[in-house]
């Protein structure tokens, strides 16, 4: 059963690596990177290794908020959008 939920994340984050390739959008970029991310710290949790997972969502929260101040101040248009961004990325 864990091997199942384990294939269904890894097959989650490679499509969260294609949206983050195929997209224009620097900020759905962004956000998907976020989110493979996660994904991985949940994997790290059902293979066992919490220390893993704990220390990957930290290196994860502090990598989003520095690619969201960067394509903030890369794309103009972004600034409204930001907000929403800070608002989904603490919801990661």
């Amino acid at each position: 059963m864990i091997e199942i939920i384990i294939i269904v994340l890894i097959l989650l984050m490679i499509a969260g690596a294609l949206v983050a390739i195929e997209t224009s959008n620097m900020l759905y970029s962004v956000i998907s990177v976020g989110a493979i991310g996660f994904l991985l710290s949940i994997v790290f949790l059902f293979l066992s290794a919490p220390d893993l997972a704990i220390t990957q969502m930290a290196v994860e929260v502090i990598t989003l908020v520095l690619l969201l101040k960067a394509t903030s101040r890369s794309e103009p248009d972004l600034h409204h959008r930001f907000a929403f961004a800070k608002v989904a990325a603490l919801g990661m």
